[in-house]
């Protein structure tokens, strides 16, 4: 099983395929436009200066102020501006293909916005009635002129008259841009009818042809209104109409496809739907940051412990992209944070993949070292009668090996098998050393280093020697020392019962030096910890069995405890 993991971690092939439980929405991280975004951006800037040029020039005719300009003005001011709003819906078309957080892209649609709520205003102007001038008072009262029938038609159609017949261009003039916006429209739900996978539509653009069907709506009303004073056998009002009816029906037909996929999408980006988004992005974070190159040289231990949980690790990250399919496919503030920290989960486990990768090249140098140097320093300490080194230096760098091998059998136990076996065997060597020198490495042996100076020592002295006596009820303690300056805080998941488990722990050792007899003492470890998950509750454990034999490295004369 070890070794199927180490195959996991060193092979980048495995490692990638491992990782990528699904693609990430490559938009989640885009931040520069891509070629043809660019082409759209400088067709829409295009449009847009031709819109605010004849918008300028129509505005210019209309003259300042807010009130309705003479006939002849708005006649010409809104032939100008109707010539304006050709570019609009080609505009919103492009808007809808380019990223709205873009900052050129919002740049520019600013300017849009601006230019369209004076294309408004401007139309308000023109389309309101101008103030009937109050005649001089001494001056000869006007009769109405005689009014003529109009002549019919050749095509029997009834000739409108001046004021009728810039009715109903105002009506054409709306119902044009409305069948700009339903161009637009229709070429929207075209390309989403082609698309099998409707998760994968960018929001923004249902939205915004959504939008342009509500603008649409509002000059059809305006459209509608100026029909409606129009006589029904008027020329040209027939076939308005019926252009009114054909614009209604295409924006209804298109509203019945891009709402149902809107609802979709507005459920797919809200974060309200996804109780668990904190959680899960909190423990995706948390378990990339468990992947530490530098817990191979610092902490193996710890490395041993990332090791063992890295698969469990890997596959939820795969299970929180899974959650999240939907919102990742979106370019949302929340879709992107799920994404880069699914990114960077990706990043750290590559990292250590490939440092692990690099170690398991000189482990077995390394290992071979440090058992000859304890082969030596035994040999050594018999030959020169060095009892002192059998407390220090030797077990000192047997853990070194120790740690080392528990490494690499973590990623290959196969390989470390050998080196197993011979430390094993240098272990049962070294007691058989350790004992022709035991009373020499007891009476050399002295007080543990004590640096703890915490404001809780005497709370952790009392604890300490609670715990131990719970095995050994007689225990008589002459001191209590803590090698540690402070505690060591360790935060990781661990993967047990199939489910992950949150540590967040500190440590911190106390060492008692206890009565064995009436000359010796033995030191007995105790670890304590405090759980920051549970209010801070301290609680100890005990290092050692009270069944298991106390090493001479770890027994000493009772007159050296001062």
């Amino acid at each position: 099983m070890k070794n199927k993991l180490s195959k996991k971690l060193i092979s980048l092939g495995a490692l990638y395929l491992a990782c990528a439980g699904l693609p990430l929405s490559s938009s989640a991280f885009a931040r520069d436009l891509d070629a043809r975004q660019k082409q759209v951006l400088a067709d829409a800037t295009g449009h847009q200066t031709k819109f605010e040029t004849n918008l300028k020039l129509a505005l210019d005719t209309a003259g300042p102020g807010d009130a309705a300009p003479p006939a002849s003005k708005a006649r010409l001011a809104m032939t100008r501006l109707n010539s304006a709003m050709q570019s609009v819906p080609t505009l919103e078309s492009r808007f809808a293909e380019l990223p709205a957080d873009d900052e050129q892209v919002k740049q520019l649609k600013a300017k849009f916005d601006a230019a369209m709520a004076d294309a408004k205003k401007l139309e308000a102007r023109l389309t309101a009635k101008p103030a009937q001038q109050a005649p001089a008072a001494d001056a000869p009262a006007q009769q109405p002129a005689k009014q003529q029938p109009a002549a019919a038609p050749a095509d029997g159609a009834v000739k409108l008259d001046y004021r009728q017949e810039e009715a109903l261009k105002g009506a054409r003039y709306n119902l044009n841009q409305v069948d700009g916006y339903a161009n637009a429209v229709d070429q929207l739900v075209t390309t989403l009818n082609a698309t099998a996978d409707k998760s994968t539509v960018d929001f923004r653009q249902v939205v915004r042809g959504l939008n342009s069907i509500e603008e649409g709506r509002r000059k059809l009303k305006f459209a509608s209104d100026g029909l409606a004073n129009l006589p029904a056998n008027g020329r040209g009002v027939a076939e308005a109409v019926e252009q009114h009816k054909s614009l209604t029906a295409r924006l209804d037909t298109a509203e019945a496809t891009l709402k149902p996929i809107n609802e979709k999408l507005q459920g797919a980006i809200n974060p309200d739907n996804y109780p668990d988004l904190r959680a899960d992005r909190t423990r995706l974070s948390e378990l990339a940051q468990m992947f530490r190159v530098d817990l191979i040289q610092a902490d193996k231990p710890a490395a041993v412990e990332v090791i063992k949980t890295a698969d469990a690790a890997r596959q939820e990250r795969n299970r929180i992209t899974e959650k999240y399919a939907e919102l990742l496919k979106q370019d949302t503030p929340v879709g992107k944070e799920v994404a880069g920290s699914a990114a960077n989960f990706d990043e750290r486990y590559k990292q250590f993949a490939q440092a692990m990768g690099d170690w398991m090249k000189v482990a077995p140098n390394e290992i071979e070292a440090d058992l000859k140097k304890v082969a030596e320093m035994s040999a050594s300490a018999v030959a020169e009668q060095k009892p002192a080194w059998f407390g220090g230096g030797i077990p000192q760098h047997v853990a070194f090996a120790q740690e080392k091998i528990d490494l690499y059998a973590a990623m290959d136990d196969s390989a470390a098998k050998p080196f197993v076996e011979k430390l094993a065997a240098l272990k049962a060597d070294l007691k058989t050393q350790e004992a022709k020198l035991s009373e020499g490495i007891i009476a050399a042996n002295v007080v543990p280093p004590d640096r703890y100076r915490g404001g809780d020592r005497a709370e952790l002295e009392a604890l300490a020697t609670a715990t131990w006596k719970e095995v050994e009820p007689t225990a008589e303690v002459l001191k209590i020392c803590f090698p540690g300056e402070q505690w060591q805080r360790e935060t990781m998941w661990r993967w047990s019962n199939d489910a992950f488990y949150k540590i967040d722990r500190s440590k911190l050792q106390a060492q008692l030096i206890v009565v064995k007899d009436d000359k010796i003492a033995a030191i007995r470890p105790v670890n304590l910890w405090i759980d920051h998950l549970s209010s801070d509750k301290k609680t100890a454990t005990n290092f050692d069995d009270i069944k298991d034999e106390v090493p001479p490295s770890r027994l000493m004369l009772r007159a050296n405890v001062k």
